[in-house]
């Protein structure tokens, strides 16, 4: 089922921010946030400067967890609020995984009932409002949906229990290296620039960027968190949701990777793929990609090339 507010980050839908420094304090304001730095109003679909806002704001904090980054802090009631239409907007829980945090349960706008994320939502009004009050961390997003980028922010509604659930860091020795991926991609013939990786000789990309270029396609599937079963939901057939940040580009060096173990649903069903965790988001095996979703993955050795091509079947080595 299509749903433009039931997102989850990127592979599995995992935010990691570049660190900011320091602590800043403010007076109680309200914060407006634009997803869209680099573009202006009128240009590439931008309709308006600014997306969503955050009121009762009282400082902003970068140390409460590495990596989380810059985080706002606000005094409850927080409220946050898209401030144009979207085709992306919510709220949700974010909870600790492993060494960094995830999205958890999904908020239901004010005035809105559990059944409003079994409707067909096409975009998000502006003026629709989350009104957090309870304490505790959330990760908020708003976005044009066809254009690259949006916001992506986490806040914390202090209150007697805000110190957030530290996350467990898995033991050195799962770490392992991932070499960023050389080799130049084609995707049904056009060239594409991924942040991919290879591990022990397999080319891993994360799995929103693969949903996203295949979307369209025959070979198109949806990308979703399922909150209830904290698991991946992969559904075939279905054109694929951008949430913000998908074929954003590397900075060329290697990174530690751990080995993934959440559960990865396909069409409702158990799937064993196997995929890592690199800087908080979910890679998975380009192949097994393939082979789950009947598209061709090959090698053009002469050009140094990975091949992708949805119109052709998965076939092994």
């Amino acid at each position: 089922m299509r749903n433009t507010v039931r997102k989850a980050l990127s592979m599995c839908l995992v935010l990691v921010i570049v660190l900011a420094m320091g602590t800043t304090a403010l007076a109680v304001e309200t914060v407006k946030l634009n997803g869209y730095p680099n573009n202006k109003v009128g240009e590439e679909g931008i309709t308006a400067e600014f997306q969503v806002s955050i009121s009762n704001v009282v400082r902003k904090d970068s140390n409460i967890h590495a990596s989380l980054g810059e985080v706002y802090v606000c005094q409850a009631p927080a409220v946050v609020t898209s401030l144009d239409e979207l085709s992306g907007f919510g709220v949700s829980t974010f909870v600790p995984m492993m060494d960094t945090y995830i999205e958890g349960e999904y908020l239901i706008p004010d005035g809105q009932t559990e059944s409003w994320f079994e409707e067909e939502v096409s975009s998000i009004p502006a003026g629709t409002k989350f009104t957090l009050t309870t304490p505790g961390l959330y990760y908020v997003y708003g976005n044009y949906g066809a254009l690259e980028g949006g916001v992506t922010q986490v806040i914390l509604v202090e209150g007697s229990s805000t110190t957030p659930t530290t996350p467990t860091t898995p033991p050195a020795t799962n770490a392992i290296t991932a070499t960023p991926t050389s080799s130049k991609v084609l995707v049904n013939g056009t060239a594409m620039e991924f942040d991919a990786y290879t591990i022990n000789g397999n080319n891993y990309f994360k799995l929103r960027d693969v949903a996203k270029v295949v979307s369209g396609s025959e070979k198109q599937f949806e990308v979703t968190w399922n909150s209830e079963k904290k698991a991946i939901d992969m559904v075939s057939g279905q054109p694929y949701t951008v949430v913000g940040g998908e074929m954003a580009k590397g900075d060329g060096t290697s990174k530690s990777a751990t080995l993934n173990t959440s559960t990865v649903y396909k069409d409702g069903a158990v799937v064993e793929l196997t995929a890592y965790t690199i800087n908080g988001n979910n890679y998975f095996k380009l192949r097994d990609l393939g082979q789950a979703f009947n598209f061709n993955v090959s090698w053009d050795g002469a050009n140094n090339c990975i091949v992708v091509n949805t119109s052709e079947g998965y076939t092994a080595d």
